[in-house]
Formats: structure tokens, sequence, C-alpha cells
């Protein structure tokens, strides 16, 4: 996969650095021609593609969903891969990392094995592999960060390497930071039957059932902690369920609170555009299920108290 860094030429050295996944390919990001475009799978949706491969026309149309120059100006590296190098978001194996890593000699999952979710979050932790070794980055200030999907694989990634000493889950939604065991939002069944590949098959057998599940997303909350931890929603993202989520991180807070951590500060959920700035963080904005400079401008706040 390709790891794009983008690292401050003024501040201290080593930078901290925010670490993910995107969506569309790196040269969405910025406006550097000297930046490839992807080779993998693309998705249809993505701007610029043609015959499901990435052309000039999409480079530098998601700058505003990354805000690479406001952070590098507050000090900050970046460091990003596109999701399509590691897996791409469709039931096909065949393209994917998960194709090479056969599971007892099976070519096809198997009922417990890891699904596009988890095969993101293993890119992520491959990109720290090499960050840690970069002498231009602070290997202990390392943030992880994701939107929406790739938001899930940010959560789950940093509960299974813990290098990443910052968690920011904007909008992560179900399977992310919201219950599973709600009727609010987007919910088991409809996230199984419109992605059968994210998750273990295993996951599918709670679809009709989802109070059974044996845990709820605030277990994934709490390994996470003590480490900073900001969640992010928008107050018209219904489908992502904006108070499920705040509730998740109430009660992980509990597991905060016994590591001798701050839990979530707000008993209730704050206001529109207040950032809870504890150490489980909380912020919600008024508009839609995107990634906005306001949401980098709460971000970088948040990360400016945790990592200094």
């Amino acid at each position: 996969m390709r790891l794009m860094i983008v690292t401050p030429n003024r501040g201290r050295k080593p930078a901290p650095c925010f670490v993910g996944a995107n969506f569309d390919g790196n040269h969405a990001l910025v406006s550097d021609t000297s930046v490839a475009l992807p080779d993998s799978w693309m998705s249809e949706k993505s701007p610029g593609v043609t015959g499901n491969r990435a052309t000039d026309a999409g480079r530098g149309t998601r700058i505003n969903e990354w805000c690479i120059e406001k952070t590098i100006r507050r000090g900050y590296a970046v460091a990003t891969f596109y999701r399509g190098d590691v897996e791409p978001d469709n039931p096909d194996l065949r393209d994917g990392v998960r194709f090479h890593v056969p599971v007892n000699g099976r070519t096809e999952p198997g009922p417990h094995d890891w699904g596009t979710i988890a095969a993101w979050a293993w890119g992520i932790s491959r990109a720290v592999d090499y960050l840690v070794t970069d002498p231009f980055i602070d290997p202990h200030r390392i943030a992880v960060v994701g939107f929406s999907r790739l938001g899930k694989a940010a959560l789950l990634a940093a509960a299974l390497d813990d290098r990443l000493s910052v968690v920011i889950g904007h909008q992560t939604g179900c399977g992310g930071a919201a219950p599973s065991r709600s009727h609010v939002g987007e919910s088991v069944r409809v996230i199984n039957t419109k992605f059968p590949h994210w998750f273990c098959d295993t996951f599918k057998s709670f679809n009709d059932a989802p109070e059974r599940l044996p845990f709820d997303q605030h277990a994934l909350l709490a390994l996470l902690a003590p480490r900073p931890v900001l969640l992010t929603a928008a107050s018209e993202d219904t489908w992502g369920n904006p108070q499920g989520v705040f509730d998740m991180a109430r009660r992980a807070s509990a597991v905060y609170e016994f590591l001798g951590a701050q839990g979530l500060k707000a008993r209730r959920m704050p206001k529109e555009g207040k950032l809870v700035k504890s150490r489980l963080g909380w912020f919600i904005r008024p508009g839609r299920h995107s990634m906005t400079p306001e949401d980098w401008k709460a971000i970088l706040e948040f990360a400016d108290k945790h990592f200094r």
C-alpha cells in the first residue's frame, strides 16, 4: 500500500502524527501532482473515477475532508493510505489482503474470520509499523483518525494496537461506537445486509435479535482505556445514532475511572459546538454525515490538550 506522509516544515521535530485510511485515494486529499493515483480497486462513487480506475480529475477533490494544510500548520504530521490498497469495499476477496492470508487452508472466510473492517484496521497497524521508524514522527504521539466505516476500522485498530496513543472516531455508527442493541438508526440487520463483507459471518446470526449479543460497543470503547478518545457526531446524522454513541461513552467511562483516568466529563449530551476535552471526549455539531473543517477544529483542539 502507498502511505502518504506530510510533515510540517516548522515546529519541533519529531512531530506528533495523525494516521488513518482514506476513502478516495491519497491524490484526492492534496493538489500535488507528484502523488500517485491508486492502481487498485476504486469505487464508482469516488470523484474522477472512470471504469473503476482513478484519473487526475479526482485530484484535490477531498482536500476539505482531511484539512492537511491546517493540520501541518498546527505542528502535526499526517499519514494516510487509500483503503482499496488493502481491501476493496465489496464481497470479492480476490483483490484484498484477506485473500492472501488463508486460514487453515481455506480461501473463503469461515464464520469467525476477519471481515473488511478488520482488514482496514490491520492496514492502519502496518502504517504504524513504518511510522515508529520515521525520524520525523514522534513514535509516542500517534493518533488514529477515521470517519464513518473507516472510523469503525480506526476504533478496532486502536483496540488491538496500543501504539496508537490518541483515538478519534468520527461518526462511526453501527459496528463502531453506536450501540448494536438499539432500534435507533442503522440496525445490525441493515448493516449486515447492505455490507455483508464488513464483519464476520457470525455477526449475521444476531440480525433479528441484537439483544442476544454478548456485549455492546461500550466494550470496544473500554478496550481503548485509559487512552484519550474523542467521539464526534452530527445532529442530523440520525442513522449514526448520536445519542446512542454518547450513551456508550458514558458506560465505558466506568473502565476509565477504574484505571484512574477521567471518563466522559459530561453527564448529558452537551449542546452543539461544545467540545468536551476530558480523557474520553465528545463533540457534536449541526449538519449531516460528513467530515468537515469544523470537525478538524475540534479534533486538533482535543489533540493539543492530550498530546501537549
